[in-house]
């Protein structure tokens, strides 16, 4: 049976949305604790296989001294920013979080609302993990006159269709609201073909890692890889971009939220560095610089008065 880490609470937003704080078990610490905002993908939820906040009841012991924040995007929203925005604002007015320490985790959609939030509000995150993002696309608002947005799969496509289409749009189609029955038409949203300077001005020293698989066709590596250069262009030295052999849209997310190293990345920034904190190494190397130089300075004293 796994270890008890956490105890969960449901909360809801002053703009409605629905989401769940996961607060660790073990003692405040003195800095307060360090809070995961975790957005989930289209259609799912906090709760599939391999998500932090799955992770979480599991009892991962990467985030047994970790809060974790975990909205329930509806189907008809595309991750907007401000709503995540108050989201967090809401956790940290409650107390026990440390500012500085505050960090963004997606998966698809849910990548595109962590990136575009740290876009948005580059003074929220410590660090950010996107995973098969694709950060270039516009936050779309809820669609009036629909109940929902999805994406056609490319399986569900013929392959001459996806051919054409596949690696410069995203296939998406409209259900009216009350009545369950696909309009018939298509809502095609261009994948970026660019991203512009200013998209991505401000969030340079905002470590964000984008993770993204080689055999997705869903959500092509391309969109990551444009949003990673876009911010290396502007003078990002703090983002990166791997990208995992033979994974898909769907195997990535268990594999790299079931791996330490992510986390071990993630906590390791805090806010306003632009890097991550020093290590216990350098640390002790600039003390002996600082102890060497104090007593090159005392004996420096003591030649000069026994000169006089």
């Amino acid at each position: 049976m796994a270890p008890h880490t956490h105890y969960e609470m449901p909360y809801t937003s002053a703009d409605g949305l629905r989401y769940l704080v996961q607060w660790p078990l073990e003692p405040l610490p003195e800095s307060g604790w360090p809070l995961l905002l975790y957005v989930h993908g289209y259609g799912n939820s906090p709760f599939d296989e391999g998500a932090p906040p799955a992770r979480v009841r599991r009892g991962d012991p990467s985030l047994s001294a970790c809060a974790v924040v975990a909205p329930f995007v509806p189907p008809d929203h595309f991750c907007l920013r401000e709503e995540l925005h108050n989201v967090v604002q809401a956790v940290i007015t409650r107390g026990g979080i440390d500012k500085q320490r505050v960090y963004g985790a997606g998966w698809s959609m849910g990548a595109n609302g962590v990136t575009g939030l740290a876009l948005k509000h580059p003074e929220l995150f410590a660090a950010v993990i996107a995973v098969a993002s694709p950060g270039g696309l516009t936050n779309a608002a809820r669609a009036p006159g629909f109940s929902g947005m999805c994406c056609v799969p490319p399986q569900m496509m013929p392959s001459w269709l996806f051919r054409c289409l596949g690696m410069r749009y995203t296939c998406c189609f409209m259900v009216f609201g009350g009545i369950g029955i696909a309009t018939g038409c298509f809502r095609f949203i261009p994948a970026p073909d660019s991203i512009r300077r200013e998209e991505v001005a401000g969030a340079t020293r905002v470590p964000i890692l984008f993770l993204h698989g080689e055999a997705d066709r869903l959500v092509p590596p391309s969109y990551s890889q444009m949003m990673y250069d876009a911010l290396r262009e502007d003078g990002s030295t703090v983002a990166r971009y791997i990208i995992h052999p033979g994974l898909d849209h769907n195997s990535l997310p268990r594999k790299a939220f079931a791996d330490a190293d992510t986390y071990a990345w993630l906590f390791k920034h805090v806010r306003g560095s632009g890097r991550a904190p020093p290590t216990a190494a350098t640390v002790a190397v600039v003390a002996m610089v600082v102890v060497v130089t104090a007593m090159v300075a005392v004996a420096a004293v003591v030649v000069v008065d026994k000169a006089r």
